[in-house]
């Protein structure tokens, strides 16, 4: 019998199943190592210039040379510290903060946009809800409190947020990666800042599907070589259930091509050099559900000629 959209919930029951409840699975993180002009790098890289948050789409700043010593002739450098500024009346909470010698958040920023860090101007403080989905809170303290391999020379310490305090015009809101948790700074003190832009959702033509007969089809996977830099293919994988395997979610490669003269804007999913593929967004066959998916080579099932990718990791796309 064929498959129908019944089937489909199916496979959301598994999923729910196999990763213990929707709930804790919509919290996951899952992030992308970017270069300087934001094309992903492989895991395996060992220097990258931003990092995309898979699940938010926000593109966080790196920091690096995390030696001690403060540097503000390196707008990255993890030892720098700034006081808060904002000298904007409608956001500054009625205090527009402590200005600095270049050595305040207004100036940072500022200095970040005019070098088009990224080819971006469009970099900012991150809101305290932005700055707090950062945390990692399975990593004690003294932590730092972060997944680190993805934001290395990330300080144990106090980084500013944009959002002002309701107690005090005084107060800024932060999170402290020694603890792990959000926390209130005093406008004249002095904290580290992690810059954050807007990343570009996938456009619908960009977008992944999963249809009524569980065939996931990516219509642009990247694919980056150090050597001969990146081939962009469109993929299909089929849904075949295992019953040896029963609580895995195993996806058979069906059919690919390379795209020739691709639309680099659009390659959206990405496949590393350890043959993870990550998907930042999937449409369900009630055209509403979306998802993100991580999907890791097996080849424990991958016999016979067969290439199978299992699901690894996944999330539902609220907005």
């Amino acid at each position: 019998m064929k498959k129908t959209w019944v089937s489909a919930i199916g496979v959301i029951i598994l999923m729910v199943a196999a990763f213990a409840g929707a709930a804790s699975v919509t919290a996951a993180a899952s992030y992308t190592r970017l270069d300087s002009s934001g094309n992903p790098v492989p895991d395996s890289a060992s220097t990258w210039a931003m990092v995309r948050d898979n699940v938010t789409s926000l593109i966080w700043e790196m920091k690096a040379s995390m030696n001690g010593a403060m540097n503000y002739n390196d707008l990255h450098d993890a030892d720098n510290i700034y006081s808060w500024c904002d000298s904007n009346p409608n956001t500054n909470g009625g205090n527009a903060g402590t200005p600095g010698n270049g050595t305040d958040t207004e100036s940072f920023i500022k200095t970040l946009n005019d070098a088009h860090y990224g080819g971006y101007s469009d970099w900012r403080l991150p809101t305290i809800k932005e700055l707090e989905s950062l945390l990692n809170n399975n990593i004690p303290s003294p932590g730092p409190t972060i997944d680190t391999r993805y934001f290395p020379n990330t300080q144990q310490d106090f980084y500013w947020s944009s959002t002002t305090g309701t107690a005090s015009i005084y107060g800024v809101l932060g999170v402290d990666f020694l603890s792990g948790i959000g926390c209130y700074g005093y406008k004249g003190g002095y904290g580290y800042v992690r810059a954050v832009r807007e990343g570009q959702a996938p456009t619908s033509a960009c977008m992944a599907t999963l249809d009524g007969n569980l065939l996931l089809h990516i219509p642009y996977l990247s694919y980056v070589d150090p050597t001969t830099g990146t081939t962009v293919f469109w993929t299909d994988l089929a849904y075949v259930f295992n019953p040896a395997y029963p609580t895995l979610i195993p996806f058979k490669l069906t059919n690919y091509a390379v795209i020739n003269n691709p639309s680099f804007s659009c390659a959206a999913s990405t496949l590393s050099a350890d043959l993870k593929i990550h998907i930042p967004d999937v449409l369900f066959p009630d055209g509403l559900t979306h998802v993100w998916v991580d999907l890791m080579y097996s080849a424990a099932l991958s016999t016979d000629g067969n290439a199978f990718f299992v699901v690894s990791n996944y999330g539902f796309i609220l907005n």
